[in-house]
């Protein structure tokens, strides 16, 4: 049972996470598009549920290099790294919500993007 609670816990905080980035990023720039907001959460969303499906004993890299920009750009699957950057910008600095919305969208869509061909890929062998 308290491994469920934990995972709805978990979802319960990343969904009012995703809701405080979207709704500060509209009250800052009252132009931000819609489809912007919903690429942004179904991004968000559908890689938290590919981090989750590729973890455990039998986890692949989908991209095994360890150079620094990989590295960080693999920070947006950390969730604590991602909690940390999205709480900064949220408390400090509000008005660069926008653009952090499009950095993870782009990299959560990149990420999905290269899950698909790697599942694709795995498939066929």
């Amino acid at each position: 049972a308290g491994a469920r609670v934990d995972v709805l816990a978990d979802v319960a905080a990343q969904i009012a996470l995703v809701a405080a980035l979207s709704a500060t990023a509209v009250a800052q720039h009252p132009s931000t598009p819609i489809w912007l907001v919903a690429t942004f959460a179904g991004t968000w969303m559908v890689n938290l549920v590919t981090s989750v499906m590729q973890a455990g004993p039998n986890a692949a890299s989908m991209v095994t290099s360890t150079s620094l920009p990989v590295r960080l750009v693999k920070l947006v699957r950390d969730y604590g790294a991602v909690i940390f950057v999205a709480a900064l910008v949220l408390l400090l600095a509000p008005a660069l919500t926008l653009w952090v919305m499009v950095a993870f969208t782009v990299v959560n869509g990149g990420f999905l993007l290269a899950s698909i061909a790697f599942s694709a890929r795995a498939s066929y062998r």
